[in-house]
């Protein structure tokens, strides 16, 4: 519940201990049928909403369990990639806080004590967003877009007939409409 953070932090104020970062695990293992799908994400966001009320400048790392397609053979978990898509989001919605996600395979977290030597020494590295797979360490990666070079791939046919299934009328359908349209021939 959001008053269990605040008391949180508040007996943290008491005590005088400066909170440099949280290590949100919570759950850490995937498939809890027992919790509804956005159980993480709620709890996620009551934390954030009150490190943000303490006015505190914080680092956060999430850790989440089969929350990031790295090499496209993981078991993905819905609720752990909720989590992980969430705090992209808390990342610009909260400046004060600077967000990281951590992402283990099944194999890392049935280990908990390589486990926790391996996410200490993680919590030192560097990128936003990391997966752990095995000895491995999976980081994402971007490519610029050139608008004036020509895209690669199929090339629309001439008076070829093209169906744009979705709301034409707003948005990325309105917008496929509208280039298909000015495109010579089509």
């Amino acid at each position: 519940a959001a008053d269990d953070y605040d008391s949180l932090l508040s007996a943290l104020d008491e005590r005088g201990a400066e909170l440099d970062h949280v290590l949100f695990v919570w759950p850490l293992h995937a498939g809890s049928e027992t919790a509804p799908p956005d159980a993480q994400v709620r709890a996620l966001l009551l934390l954030v909403r009150a490190i943000a009320r303490s006015g505190r400048t914080i680092g956060l790392t999430v850790v989440t369990q089969g929350g990031i397609d790295a090499t496209g053979m993981e078991d993905l978990d819905i609720a752990q990639a909720m989590a992980g898509g969430a705090l992209q989001v808390i990342g610009q919605e909260y400046p004060q806080l600077s967000c990281r996600h951590i992402d283990v395979d099944a194999a890392q977290a049935a280990k908990p004590t390589l486990l926790a030597k391996r996410l200490r020494e993680e919590l030192s590295g560097a990128g936003a967003q990391v997966a752990l797979r095995g000895v491995h360490r999976w980081l994402p990666e971007t490519e610029r877009f050139d608008e004036a070079r020509p895209a690669a791939g199929p090339v629309l046919r001439q008076n070829g007939v093209y169906v744009v299934i979705g709301n034409t009328a707003d948005g990325v359908g309105k917008t496929w409409v509208a280039g298909l349209s000015g495109v010579p021939g089509v």
